[in-house]
């Protein structure tokens, strides 16, 4: 945080980790799915993610609940607001079978 001041209140040493050390922070974004495809999906959001970024999307489709790994491809906004453009990176076969369900019956 540039320009902030912070007060010295840690009652332990703390030291800064190898440059190899990486970190993963989970954090929860409400997102509205605006279309989705078998490769991907248009989600629209109050806070878009950077493009490149990896998430988990967990969503209601039909009946059953469907997750997968999504890698933020695009920003953009959709009717004033803002989206992202996901694209599918990991997905096992029984969330496959779900969005395969969901498309066919959506198609026709």
């Amino acid at each position: 945080m540039a320009g902030q001041s912070w007060s010295e209140r840690r009652r332990s040493p703390r030291f800064a980790p190898r440059a190899d050390v990486r970190c993963r922070v989970d954090v929860r974004l409400r997102v509205l799915v605006l279309d989705i495809s078998a490769t991907g999906a248009l989600l629209a959001t109050e806070t878009p993610p950077r493009v490149g970024s990896v998430a988990l999307l967990k969503s209601g489709l039909g009946a059953a609940t469907f997750a997968s790994e999504v890698e933020i491809r695009r920003t953009g906004e959709v009717d004033g607001g803002p989206a992202v453009g996901v694209s599918f990176t990991a997905m096992d076969e029984r969330n496959r079978h779900i969005l395969d369900q969901f498309l066919k019956k959506a198609s026709g």
